[in-house]
């Protein structure tokens, strides 16, 4: 077998073959050449590094709109459900004192001053006395005439338009009037007031007897209630008088209440 040099190709026998020798023409050692050439091992590929990956998060935009609608909605349930809930506290506790206080209506009654008696039961109450009746008018009036009167130039005088009427009063005192005062209110067929004027009769009225009265009123004509009672048919008009107070003849005088 013959040997090739491994650098200058030179071929030598097999018999004349050692590994240590050199090549006869290039000098160079086999052994040290085959070294050189032999390839070298290659090393194993490090494989990268493994990194974790993580998963891309994906971003989520709420409309400015839609948001404030929610927050909107959010707040007025919670103050509507707050004030209901507070509706039912008080309608609840309004209604557990009211049937309390009812109930306890319902089984006592308060005690009475002058009687000094304790609280009993309703059902053993006594009966409620009777009022006592309304005093009668002691004057009643009714419309006797009415008429108008216009102004007037004439006569070298100014005459100022009134609203004139006859009133008569009847006395149910029991006693001889000298003389009173009040107030004389004019009402419409349903007893609804249409004017009204102070009043004073200087004019005797004996017990049981009347007195018919003629008087007037200056007419405003800017004035509704006094248009309106001029034109009312007499027959439409109703008076009555609320007495104030009556002097008699023998002196004496009353003052009634609420007149």
């Amino acid at each position: 077998m013959n040997r090739q040099c491994p650098k200058c190709s030179f071929e030598k026998v097999d018999a004349d073959f050692s590994p240590t020798e050199a090549c006869p023409k290039c000098g160079v050692i086999y052994a040290k050449v085959a070294t050189a050439t032999a390839p070298k091992p290659r090393a194993a590929p490090i494989p990268p590094p493994v990194t974790s990956v993580t998963p891309k998060r994906r971003e989520v935009r709420i409309p400015l709109g839609y948001l404030l609608v929610c927050v909107t909605s959010l707040l007025l349930g919670y103050f509507v459900g707050r004030e209901h809930m507070r509706y039912q506290l008080v309608t609840a506790m309004s209604t557990a004192v009211a049937d309390s206080l009812g109930n306890a209506a319902k089984t006592m009654v308060p005690a009475s001053p002058s009687s000094g008696q304790s609280g009993v039961p309703v059902s053993e109450r006594p009966p409620p006395t009777a009022t006592k009746e309304t005093e009668l008018a002691p004057i009643e009036a009714s419309l006797v005439a009415k008429g108008f009167r216009d102004k007037d130039f004439s006569g070298g005088h100014y005459v100022t338009p009134a609203v004139t009427f006859t009133v008569r009063f009847d006395n149910k005192t029991g006693k001889d009037i000298r003389a009173f005062d009040g107030v004389l209110a004019f009402n419409d067929l349903l007893g609804n007031r249409v004017l009204a004027s102070r009043l004073t009769i200087s004019d005797p009225i004996g017990a049981g007897q009347s007195h018919d009265w003629q008087g007037e009123m200056e007419y405003n004509q800017f004035m509704s209630d006094h248009t309106k009672l001029r034109g009312y048919q007499q027959s439409d008009v109703k008076v009555d008088v609320a007495v104030h107070k009556v002097l008699f003849a023998d002196g004496s005088e009353k003052v009634y209440d609420g007149r």
